[in-house]
């Protein structure tokens, strides 16, 4: 029997996963136009309690894969029946689906493969591998066509089924229920519940996640927690005479009742205390001239405000301004 060349796929997605996507095809896929109706025929359970075989009737519309002159010899394709059998063995993690051709099987038989595994690289990841054979009684000439509709079919059922099953991943991930590793699906179990002949006969369970986990030791009781209040008086008249002591001024009266100077910084400079650089760093405040006249800038000056700082008056200007007052000190306007 001749042999078609294998294709093979990587699903970023367990064996579980991929797994229940292939038994949840469905007919007339958005990415499987031509997979027109599934139907359950069978199901057994092996006698090891490890694998069970489902056998389905999957019919296709392959009217635009057969070739033309083909279609007097195998039909016309609009429904091309074919005989799927599933072989899940959740322990192995092995699931493999075989198809077989119903229609136009006298002369022409297509028999197709595939198998799912975990990856090699990863057991994260699901390795798909299809391979194909064919065999032909048509007569010659028409038996090239055979071999045409063998390849067509065989590349087509790949294409679509890995995108439809990728498709109901991506779907089945928001919402569907996870699968344990080594024990019968759940979607399977619930077929087999459902008839009375395997109520003995059904796989184990898997295990109750809350019933095995270890109940942690009870933390000891604490006693307790004794307060010894008792306080000396002269111990608590101490403590509450610091806590609600007044808080100190800011800064020091002295006598006169003005308040005691700033401290001057002593920058330091190559020149010493010379030059413009040291001057403009020790700002001498005089008069403010603003709408309060007679009033002394302070350090910290409000904003928007315009205050003035004082420096020498030359003493040509000075004998000048004599009629104003010799020691009026000139200033500057800055704003902040």
């Amino acid at each position: 029997m001749p042999t078609l060349k294998p294709l093979e796929h990587k699903h970023m997605r367990p064996w579980e996963t991929v797994a229940e996507a292939v038994w949840k095809r469905y007919p007339a896929a958005a990415r499987f136009p031509q997979r027109k109706e599934i139907t359950l025929t069978g199901k057994r359970i092996g006698p090891k309690l490890d694998t069970a075989v489902m056998e389905r009737t999957v019919v296709y519309n392959y009217a635009d894969v057969i070739p033309l002159f083909l279609k007097t010899f195998v039909g016309g394709g609009e429904n091309w029946e074919t005989h799927e059998k599933l072989t899940f063995e959740w322990r192995t993690r092995r699931l493999e689906v075989e198809v077989t051709n119903e229609t136009g099987k006298g002369q022409f038989r297509y028999t197709e493969k595939t198998l799912f595994t975990p990856h090699p690289e990863s057991e994260l990841y699901t390795l798909v591998r299809q391979t194909g054979f064919f065999e032909s009684d048509l007569i010659f000439g028409v038996d090239q066509l055979g071999v045409q509709f063998a390849e067509d079919t065989h590349q087509l059922n790949f294409t679509h089924n890995r995108d439809a099953d990728i498709s109901l991943i991506e779907e089945m991930a928001r919402g569907a229920s996870k699968q344990v590793v080594g024990y019968c699906p759940t979607y399977l179990r619930q077929l087999f519940e459902q008839d009375p002949t395997y109520a003995k006969s059904m796989p184990p369970l898997p295990p109750n996640k809350d019933a095995t986990k270890s109940k942690a030791p009870d933390a000891p009781k604490s006693e307790a927690m004794k307060l010894d209040l008792a306080m000396d008086p002269q111990e608590a008249k101490r403590k509450l005479a610091w806590m609600f002591a007044p808080t100190p001024p800011l800064t020091k009266s002295v006598r006169g009742g003005g308040k005691e100077a700033a401290p001057t910084i002593d920058i330091p400079s190559r020149l010493g205390k010379r030059g413009s650089a040291y001057e403009c760093m020790h700002p001498q405040f005089g008069t403010m001239h603003t709408f309060a006249q007679q009033t002394v800038a302070s350090l910290v000056p409000p904003p928007l405000e315009i205050y003035g700082s004082s420096q020498e008056m030359p003493q040509d200007d000075a004998a000048k301004r004599g009629a104003s007052g010799a020691n009026q000190a000139a200033s500057s306007l800055v704003m902040f």
